[in-house]
């Protein structure tokens, strides 16, 4: 199996950039989120970038969008913004899963979105394939992430097979194997939302901040909007 380091997103559907943040923005962050306690995030901070202020400034300083443009036709939107904080006291683990559900403003009727549900008031749906097609995750790493503690794994190309039901994820896991996304700080992770990746528990657990971006370039139906 490829170590990270040999991934690329046109082939394996994610790709790990060393030094994406200047020095600069990676301090800012880090002092950023210093400051943010444990029982306030509970493992994963939702509206991210409505929370944490200089996330939406460091998108505009170092030009992601811009840079994700090779990644993905524009024009591009951030249409989700998540803070995870995994440490000694929440040490969480996330089995093999993809992501298939976005966020929107109000309820449709629409051939291929289905399963809806409502968090915290705000309307969830899986999403057609097209959908995640157009869709780019970005995972800013504010601190160094192996295994020991609890760094992602991703099943590489296996965006390509669609979305796959729950129950055969495990044996698609089992058949292709997987890899460790071992990464320095400042470094970000580029991945279709729909690859197989899954996080254990650190087994000698440290600070693991990740800011984790969702971008798109779909098209929503008329008079929706992404929440």
């Amino acid at each position: 199996m490829f170590p990270v380091s040999g991934l690329t997103f046109t082939e394996h559907g994610a790709e790990l950039i060393d030094d994406f943040l200047s020095p600069a923005s990676l301090k800012s962050l880090q002092t950023a989120t210093d400051t943010l306690t444990l029982p306030t995030i509970k493992g994963g901070l939702r509206n991210a970038e409505t929370k944490i202020p200089l996330i939406s400034k460091t998108i505009e300083i170092e030009a992601i969008q811009e840079r994700l443009e090779a990644y993905l036709a524009p024009p591009l939107s951030l249409v989700r913004a998540i803070y995870f904080d995994k440490t000694i006291d929440q040490n969480w683990l996330v089995p093999w899963h993809q992501d298939l559900t976005i966020a929107v403003d109000r309820f449709f009727e629409c051939e291929g979105w289905e399963n809806w549900t409502q968090k915290d008031g705000i309307w969830h749906v899986q999403a057609p394939l097209a959908v995640l097609e157009n869709m780019i995750t970005l995972r800013i790493h504010l601190d160094d992430t192996d295994q020991r503690n609890g760094c992602l794994n991703i099943v590489p190309s296996s965006h390509a097979l669609g979305r796959i039901p729950h129950r055969t994820i495990t044996s698609i896991t089992a058949q292709s194997g997987h890899t460790a996304c071992v990464a320095n700080a400042g470094s970000a992770l580029i991945m279709r939302p729909h690859i197989i990746h899954s996080s254990k528990k650190g087994t000698k657990p440290s600070r693991r901040r990740i800011i984790h971006l969702e971008f798109s370039s779909f098209q929503l139906p008329e008079d929706v909007n992404w929440a």
